[in-house]
């Protein structure tokens, strides 16, 4: 067990940003599916209408942990909650994690605004709208079936099929309430830097703050590091730290290395604000076709993360998490490849304490239209702005296999919004590398990524013969079926590159509930010959890393290392030796 960071507290959402004064409003709300679409014109913005169900937040009604598990379609859900005041003054800031898709919200009959996008934590300021006793929270969320929004491994037909799968509607993660001075800390993020031995701070206030001094301290095992203090001038800061050599402590998957961050906001000797958080220093860059994580290569050992529960559907709760990177880490791989989908805060904290690398990929459309395009955007932006201050997060994805961009090797139009994707999120976080499309059809892009689903080691060695020269020669190849490596004029330009999806075997007792790739092995003995037969061929054509398809059984899927209760299906110590062998 690693020791938590101090701004870490049982329950609470968000230990990158912590306050001691909160409040969670997770457990019984009142639902009601509104297929009628009456409920604005009979007014439950400011009562609860009769004929509402108990629901479990913060799991959706599709769950058997929300207490409901009904796959019916809802396009219309509203849900109630009733809350007391909790008599704290100042300012009080509502939390919502995740809440798919459309978000209405009214507090008391005042309403609290409008948020599109099923994947980035927002808030909404209550203060104002609070009465002294009972309050009513009334939410409107509306989601549908439209290809054209961001929807990830969410099913857009009848039912779930291939690797499409049950729904998410409505609230699915936490919600909570937060004490605030009106002189405040808005938000801030940090990166280290390993060569320069600095910590880069990036903060934003409110204007009440103004004239008041932040101090910021970095402790280590509770020892003092370093502080510095200024004066807000501005509600936007850019500050640096440098960390003494006796300090200066490197963050990797052997050795997470966490510094505690504390805030200070005062004036006049007397605070206002204080946040509690953390950072760690994992500097990456791409040299000579790999990537070093604070100067040293670093050979990604990645498996595909899907991020689905048996009971939670895409909520897991701190033991769920934990379980499952204890099991990726037993198994010999340094990271997960979230995979069309955005994992909660606590699931990202987890990782940088015990040591997992992660990625941020934007869950894709499966249809283009030009207005999702630019809500595409303005979501990956607030996404790649939440998890900047994350050390385990190693990359950004904006899409995936072309999904949503399918025409994208001959329209300059798709390319365009593939481009728009990276060059954003380099400039909001310059420090990681972003992948404009994993798999095949790359335009701008800090690494190069393929998948290929070859049945053995002989097979992928031939699919990817002459890989190297190939990719010197500026070649333009079929990397899988009729999909090339590069769209349009695209082409290689020195970036490391990996096989970012492969494998995927299943069992054959459990196709008969499922499906894996290729034909289904008999037995313990032929999967882990399959894998170590890949992983040989992985390492012959000089890949920099990989990642293995997949993690868990998901739904129809049955191609995991483990089964979706998490049972191993093969010999842990035999898949950690395989992947030892790197």
């Amino acid at each position: 067990m690693r020791k938590n960071v101090l701004s870490y507290e049982k329950g609470h959402p968000n230990p990158l940003f912590y306050r001691p004064t909160w409040q969670s409003l997770n457990g019984e709300w009142r639902v009601y599916f509104d297929d009628e679409n009456k409920g604005l014109t009979d007014g439950w913005s400011n009562r609860i209408p009769e004929g509402t169900r108990p629901i479990n937040v913060p799991y959706a009604y599709e769950t058997p942990a929300s207490g409901i598990n009904e796959t019916k379609e809802h396009n219309i859900v509203w849900y109630f909650k009733t809350f007391n005041n909790p008599q704290w003054g100042e300012k009080i800031l509502l939390h919502f994690e995740r809440i798919d898709y459309v978000f209405d919200g009214w507090l008391n009959g005042h309403y609290l605004g409008k948020h599109i996008g099923g994947y980035d934590a927002f808030a909404r300021d209550i203060t104002e709208f609070l009465n002294d006793g009972e309050n009513l929270l009334s939410i409107r969320v509306y989601d549908d079936k439209d290809p054209s929004h961001l929807r990830g491994k969410q099913m857009w037909g009848d039912k779930p099929e291939g690797c499409f799968y049950p729904p998410t509607t409505g609230i699915y993660g936490d919600v909570w309430m937060e004490k605030v001075a009106h002189a405040s800390i808005q938000g801030y993020d940090a990166r280290g830097s390993y060569d320069e031995k600095t910590a880069y701070f990036r903060l934003l206030f409110t204007p009440e703050a103004i004239g008041s001094t932040l101090t910021i301290r970095l402790s280590y095992r509770g020892e003092e590091v370093a502080t510095k203090s200024f004066t807000v001038d501005n509600i936007y800061h850019e500050e640096e730290l440098g960390i003494p050599k006796k300090g200066f402590h490197a963050w990797s998957p052997a050795f997470p290395c966490l510094y505690d961050v504390e805030l200070t906001l005062a004036r006049n000797g007397q605070m206002s604000d204080k946040v509690l958080s953390y950072f760690g220093i994992n500097e990456i860059q791409a040299k000579n076709h790999y990537l070093t994580l604070n100067g040293k290569k670093r050979y990604l050992k990645f498996v595909l993360y899907q991020g689905y529960h048996p009971e939670g559907g895409l909520t897991a709760t701190e033991d769920e998490i934990l379980q499952d990177i204890r099991l990726i880490k037993a198994m010999g791989f340094n990271g997960v490849r979230v995979h069309e989908k955005i994992e909660s805060e606590l699931f990202y904290y987890l990782a940088d304490r015990e040591g997992l690398l992660t990625d941020v990929e934007m869950p894709s459309p499966h249809v283009y239209n030009r207005f999702e395009a630019d809500s595409a955007k303005s979501q990956f932006g607030r996404l790649v702005t939440d998890h900047v201050g994350h050390p385990s997060v190693m990359a950004y994805v904006a899409y995936n296999e072309s999904w949503g961009v399918e025409n994208v090797d001959i329209s300059e139009e798709l390319q365009e919004q593939l481009n728009s994707l990276y060059e954003m999120a380099n400039r909001i976080d310059w420090t990681r590398p972003v992948i404009s499309n994993d798999g095949w059809e790359t335009t701008e892009t800090d690494l190069v990524t393929f998948h290929n689903y070859a049945e053995d080691g002989k097979a992928l060695a031939s699919e990817f013969f002459g890989l190297k020269n190939r990719l010197a020669n500026q070649d333009n190849f079929v990397v899988s079926g009729a999909k090339k490596a590069f769209a349009g004029e695209y082409h290689y330009s020195g970036q490391p590159y990996f096989l970012s999806e492969f494998f995927g075997a299943a069992f054959k007792k459990d196709v008969t509930k499922g499906w894996g790739y290729n034909h289904p092995v008999l037995n313990e003995r032929a999967y882990l010959k399959r894998y170590r037969s890949l992983l040989r061929a992985i390492k012959k054509l000089g890949f920099s890393g990989y990642c293995a398809t997949q993690f868990a059984d998901t739904y129809q899927e049955k191609n995991g290392f483990v089964n979706d209760k998490r049972e191993p299906k093969a010999s842990l110590e035999a898949i950690k030796r395989a992947n030892k062998s790197f």
